[in-house]
């Protein structure tokens, strides 16, 4: 009987996967966490991971020339690729890397114009992006590899703009930032282009509403809003917002214009249970860009915390 028992006991061990996992999935887990930027601390623009607690900093890209840049970058679903824009080969295109940095591959060819603004289908089979390849700055689709590019918003009238693609978490709607109706608001459509749909109305004078995020769950959007411009700086004041995914009960996360200083491009964890944004709340700067760091707070905009302490820039997180 106690024999019986051991050998069943042992069975049941030897079922049982070891403590911590497998080496890919540990590394998986510490992919999950990091959360991926652009800096201009080096000089150049370039992007950055680092853990949520600011720790282990590392740059990823090494950018060549005078004016060259790398940002906005995107993690996959997989968290094993990073998309990202780049001009160091003379346009602003959309290119990939693996999450060393290694392997650059360039996935778009726009000559003389524009492709940015990443953005992976959560099946990871394809990247939305913002370009300007036929006159105004549309979105635009295409798979992971480059090929069968399809464009998806249409805009009426020149100098119009359609930016910052986020897909929902089911993959079956993408929302943006457009001018089509004059300042730039929220917008969501399917993810064929059809159906699309105003969600935010922005008051008075301002620039309007930007960078959409949709949250892991896809019951809500945060996004920046400006409420007031500044003449002498482009960093017009504004502040990090969320709303649900229908554009109803918009409530204001951050508290930055108060101090004459602005919130921009917020990100969710992929937990859902905090917000990563840039900001220049605590600096006063010299350049437009200067004092802009990585803060990260709890999604109900308490807790918030600074990642980042650089002179220059740091911004666009991706978490």
């Amino acid at each position: 009987m106690k024999r019986a028992l051991f050998l069943m006991m042992l069975s049941c061990l030897a079922i049982v996967p070891p403590l911590g996992g497998t080496q890919e999935a540990r590394q998986a887990d510490r992919r999950q966490k990091k959360i991926v930027f652009d800096s201009e601390r080096d000089g150049h623009e370039e992007v950055y991971v680092m853990d949520p607690d600011s720790s282990h900093q590392q740059r990823l890209t090494h950018t060549s020339g005078k004016g060259g840049a790398s940002w906005v970058p995107a993690w996959s679903p997989d968290r094993k690729r990073i998309a990202f824009a780049s001009n160091r080969e003379g346009n602003l295109e959309v290119y990939e890397m693996d999450a060393d940095g290694s392997n650059v591959q360039r996935r778009t060819h726009t000559p003389g114009k524009e492709s940015e603004n990443p953005a992976w289908s959560p099946d990871g089979k394809r990247i939305a992006f913002a370009s300007n390849r036929d006159g105004n700055m549309e979105i635009y689709v295409m798979d992971t590899d480059g090929s069968n590019v399809h464009r998806l918003t249409h805009t009426k009238g020149s100098g119009k703009s359609n930016e910052n693609p986020d897909w929902s978490p089911d993959g079956k709607r993408i929302v943006f930032d457009s001018s089509r109706d004059g300042k730039q608001e929220i917008y969501v459509m399917d993810g064929d282009g059809s159906n699309v749909k105003r969600l935010t109305y922005t008051p008075g004078k301002s620039l309007g509403s930007e960078h959409p995020a949709w949250s892991p769950d896809g019951k809500r959007i945060a996004f920046d809003s400006s409420w007031d411009r500044t003449s002498k700086n482009w960093l017009r004041a504004a502040e990090i917002y969320v709303m649900n995914a229908d554009g109803s009960n918009v409530d204001r996360l951050s508290n930055a214009t108060a101090m004459g200083r602005s919130s921009l491009t917020p990100v969710w964890s992929p937990d859902g249970k905090k917000i990563a944004f840039g900001s220049n709340r605590d600096g006063k700067a010299k350049k437009p860009r200067d004092n802009f760091e990585m803060y990260v707070m709890d999604a109900d905009g308490s807790n918030v915390r600074r990642l980042t302490f650089n002179q220059a820039w740091d911004g666009h997180p991706y978490w």
